[in-house]
């Protein structure tokens, strides 16, 4: 029986580009074997030029010129028949124009951010009657946190301005040791409405010079009802299921990392979904995994989109988030680019 068990899983191993990892009670090292597979390779694909509907099985061999390097492919697969290709679902219609638009100018969103800057910034409004606040993330890139200057953290000065020059909120923010991001929320002051400044100053608790940015964001006018989905907000996961969950400002993602969108919204928001898409807005066969919360600020309700981005290819995807209030639909749009 056992021996049985381990045949099946070779064979379905091989038969799939696969390793099957038996027999082996050196558990880091198995997972250590399995990430190194998955992190590294090039996964090619054809179309045959034989298109006859023949049912049969038709052999495949891979071969390569350079030496030591590996090669994985299936032996071969059977070609359909033409009385399975009848009973075939039929191609899916395409997305609507306006979706296609939509899902065009949030990829075209991604090409706007200044992946060069020495500090990446995310901003989500939030309003509870007259009070407004801004929750800020910034990020450090990889490059400039590798600096011996910032590897004792650092701290931010976070000031927001309004359309006439007037300071509508002042906060602080610590960047701890050995991490990238820090979170900070801005309460403003008075009935702000419009386009409002936000200038970020980090500097490293090390000796090094400070870095700065500026973001700019829309505040709705204090009687205007809240959107039913707001600003979104972006969160990477590092270590499986049970890694911590951080905030983010760069959507540049990793496939050993999940991500996250959490979205605010109103009471009355129902029928919620979620689905990953490709860059054009068509919808891929990926899950995605959809919470709900309530924080102790404002009471504010969030919706949650989760997805890993382990199945995925490098390239530019869409995380779509709907939901309905009064019989009316409303759907946010958040791009993601995923990196090997």
């Amino acid at each position: 029986m056992l021996r049985a068990r381990a045949d099946a899983l070779r064979t379905l191993s091989a038969n799939t580009g696969g390793v099957a990892v038996l027999n082996s009670n050196d558990l880091t090292g198995s997972l250590r074997q399995i990430v190194e597979d998955l992190r590294s390779y090039y996964l090619l694909g054809y179309y045959s030029s034989n298109t006859a509907l023949d049912g049969k099985y038709r052999r495949i061999e891979v071969k390569v010129r350079r030496p030591g390097v590996e090669v994985r492919a299936r032996d071969g697969y059977h070609a359909a028949s033409a009385e399975e290709v009848a009973r075939g679902v039929p191609a899916s219609a395409p997305a609507p124009a306006a979706e296609r638009e939509a899902a065009d100018a949030a990829i075209a969103g991604l090409s706007a951010v200044r992946f060069d800057t020495p500090l990446l910034l995310g901003a989500v409004p939030l309003r509870s009657g007259r009070a407004t606040e801004i929750r800020i993330v910034g990020e450090i890139p990889a490059a400039t946190i590798r600096d011996a200057a910032w590897r004792q953290g650092g701290r931010a000065t976070i000031l927001v301005t309004g359309t006439a020059g007037a300071t509508l909120g002042m906060a602080r923010a610590t960047l701890r040791p050995g991490e990238r991001t820090f979170d900070a929320t801005v309460p403003l002051d008075g009935e702000t409405a419009g386009e409002c400044r936000i200038q970020v100053r980090l500097s490293p608790d090390g000796a090094g010079a400070p870095v700065g940015e500026v973001l700019r964001v829309v505040l709705p006018p204090p009687g205007q009802p809240p959107p039913v989905l707001g600003a979104p907000m972006l969160f990477r996961r590092s270590a499986g299921p049970a890694g911590p969950l951080v905030p983010t400002a760069d959507p540049r993602f990793r496939r050993t990392e999940s991500a996250r969108v959490d979205v605010p919204a109103t009471a009355g928001a129902s029928g919620v979904s979620a689905r990953l898409l490709d860059r054009t807005g068509e919808a891929l066969n990926v899950p995605v995994t959809i919470g709900e919360r309530v924080d102790d600020r404002f009471g504010q309700r969030w919706l949650s989109a989760d997805v890993t981005l382990a199945p995925l290819t490098t390239g530019d995807y869409l995380v779509e988030l709907t939901a309905s209030e009064q019989g009316a639909s409303h759907r946010v749009l958040v791009a993601l680019r995923v990196r090997q």
